[in-house]
């Protein structure tokens, strides 16, 4: 099976240029998605490139797996003793926006405290609400003043929870996805004595 830019490989990982080029090929590792939790196996290195017009070239670590996952994002763990827990990301109703539970890290949420606003909160958490505001952009040919839409599912700059692990501290990590102008973008939040949105990573595509 193969990834939609790899060949060879059911997990590609950016990376930067020379950080991977000491690791053996055949290092085991776990890999967390919305297919549950897999091992994995580093394959090594190769040269991608993402976009329109020839796209920019860089380095991808590949890992191998022994079926094939589901398109998503996945959180790598280099060890096999599996830090994490994988809980049930399970869509839920709400009059005011969008809800899903997290199984024992609470609830992830998006709501619109304002019309140009997308509020998500995840609560609980150990270390409390975690919330982050999207806004809209302005694009020729797309209206960035207009309410968001929560009922539309095609509506761009709205997160949605794909992946939530926890550990056996409590603990967790939580991956959100949402879709830009150019592509999809994933968030990382960190959920522990500080909750805290941990990082983002960003796959580029093409402008529409």
């Amino acid at each position: 099976m193969e990834t939609p830019i790899d060949a060879t490989a059911e997990v590609v990982l950016q990376v930067n240029p020379g950080d991977w080029a000491d690791l053996p090929v055949g290092t085991a590792a776990l890999g967390h998605g919305e297919g549950g939790t897999v091992a994995l196996t580093y394959v090594g290195l190769t040269k991608l490139r993402l976009g329109c017009d020839g796209g920019a070239e860089g380095d991808w670590a590949r890992f191998d797996a022994p079926a094939p996952l589901p398109e998503g994002p996945v959180l790598i763990e280099d060890t096999m003793a599996g830090q994490y827990e994988p809980q049930t990301v399970l869509p839920g109703t709400t009059a005011l926006g969008r809800s899903w539970s997290l199984g024992a890290l609470g609830s992830f949420a998006v709501t619109t405290p304002e019309p140009n606003v997308a509020r998500a909160t995840i609560t609980p958490t150990p270390g409390g609400v975690v919330t982050q505001d999207f806004r809209k952009a302005i694009m020729e040919g797309y209206d960035g003043t207009a309410a968001f839409n929560l009922a539309d599912p095609s509506e761009i700059f709205v997160p949605t929870p794909l992946v939530a692990l926890r550990a056996a501290d409590g603990t967790g990590r939580v991956i959100a996805s949402w879709a830009s102008f150019e592509g999809v973008h994933y968030d990382v939040y960190a959920l522990g004595a500080e909750s805290i949105r941990e990082g983002e990573t960003y796959v580029y595509w093409c402008a529409f």
